[in-house]
């Protein structure tokens, strides 16, 4: 007989923490699957903690945004306190962390960029979050970040029962000081995504010890490393971020997340630039190579020393090739994706809502976070023109394809050109 939650028929348990238990399951009425979260407790639901469970879930379920977990349902069976979620293909942020994933930089500041889009918009509903950190952030397979878990930090805080299956041990860590001391608003969010973007850039706790009450003190008194000093591959502007986000003083972080976002997509907007730029630059040092192993090749005499140097240069000249490869892949995927951003704005002046969509959704499966694409799905489907296109951006083209290396050739004295990585 298969187990049921209220209409739910459970398929498998697939995640458990101080929260409650998280099944997958399926709604036999929509015939989709769902995440179905039980709420722990020592007993059955008091009616404070229902009364409090219906008007925090209720209030995150009016949430819709492409970073946030969609809500679909909530209730009660058998005394136990249910929510229904949309079902999500990926893993948890914190399991990147563990596992030391190894993202690029680029990627990371992508997924940065949406959890700060999801939680301002979280905020600007007067909603607060209160248990951001790295469990709450879910990485779809296709790049998008989803928050979890919305309001049931504060439903918790009306059960001692909840707080002692170590929610807030699991919390502490990317606790706010003054979140410790029991005041919060939204700049106790920023803290926490200042914690949690710290260990995701460096796979290291900004606030590491075992014991809470050291944990504790290390968020009232000391701040973490400089993350450009923990890994010095991190720019220093991005450092700076992180660091304002991690003020002790709420007053000296960022006021809101849209700032905090801001700067990271202008960091995030300079490495694309970078990488067109550093794309040209290798594909001009690969002809130079290739221009030096065309002279050793033209010389005759072939000493030990020589074939050293041309295998060297040849090395040399894989690993710029594969570098050049990298860097033309984003720059085109940066094309590809305004072109059809701009596409879809086109179809909207035309009158073509539908067309414009799914240009638009095409841009968000490449850039989950893009703003003019979620912009233009919301007005296609208000039925609002589009503003004015602005002026075109100058494209800088794609590094050219690097030619064919050439055949092996008798190798010649010569001192190659030091090549900066």
């Amino acid at each position: 007989m298969t187990q049921q939650i209220g209409r739910y028929e459970i398929v498998e348990r697939i995640g458990r923490g101080g929260m409650g238990t998280v099944y997958k399951a399926k709604d036999p009425k929509l015939g989709r699957h769902v995440a179905l979260k039980v709420i722990s407790g020592d007993s059955d639901a008091t009616d404070e903690l229902k009364t409090r469970f219906y008007r925090e879930a209720q209030a995150c379920a009016t949430l819709s945004h492409p970073n946030v977990v969609t809500v679909y349902d909530l209730g009660e069976d058998d005394g136990r306190l249910f929510i229904v979620m949309e079902f999500l293909d990926g893993e948890e942020l914190k399991h990147v962390i563990a596992q030391r994933k190894p993202l690029a930089l680029e990627d990371k500041l992508d997924l940065m960029v949406q959890v700060c889009e999801g939680l301002h918009y979280a905020h600007q509903k007067g909603i607060i979050h209160r248990d951001i950190k790295p469990g709450n952030i879910f990485v779809l397979r296709t790049g998008q970040a989803k928050i979890l878990d919305f309001g049931l930090a504060r439903i918790a805080s009306s059960d001692p029962g909840l707080t002692r299956t170590g929610l807030i041990m699991g919390t502490l860590r990317y606790m706010s000081p003054e979140q410790a001391r029991g005041r919060v608003d939204q700049r106790s969010d920023i803290f926490s995504v200042g914690a949690v973007f710290y260990e995701f850039l460096s796979y290291r706790p900004a606030f590491a010890s075992e014991d809470p009450m050291e944990i504790l003190e290390l968020l009232r008194t000391t701040d973490p490393l400089p993350l450009s000093e923990v890994d010095p591959t991190v720019p220093r502007e991005l450092s700076a971020v992180i660091e304002r986000a991690l003020r002790k003083d709420p007053a000296q972080r960022f006021p809101d997340l849209a700032q905090m976002r801001a700067q990271l997509e202008g960091i995030r907007r300079r490495l694309d630039d970078e990488a067109v730029r550093l794309g040209q630059q290798v594909s001009t040092r690969l002809d130079e190579i290739r221009g030096l192993q065309d002279r050793l090749a033209a010389r005759t005499g072939e000493a030990p020393e020589d074939r050293a140097r041309v295998g060297t240069l040849r090395a040399l000249e894989h690993q710029l090739a594969e570098k050049l490869e990298r860097l033309r892949a984003r720059a085109q995927r940066v094309e590809a994706v305004e072109a059809a951003h701009a596409h879809g704005v086109e179809l909207m002046r035309r009158g073509d809502a539908e067309g414009a969509i799914a240009e638009f959704e095409q841009v968000l499966r490449a850039v989950p976070e893009h703003r003019g694409a979620l912009e233009g799905i919301r007005q296609a489907r208000r039925g609002v023109p589009p503003a004015p296109a602005p002026e075109a951006p100058r494209r800088v083209p794609p590094p050219p394809a690097a030619p064919p290396p050439p055949a092996p050739a008798p190798p010649a004295a010569a001192r190659p050109t030091p090549v900066a990585s």
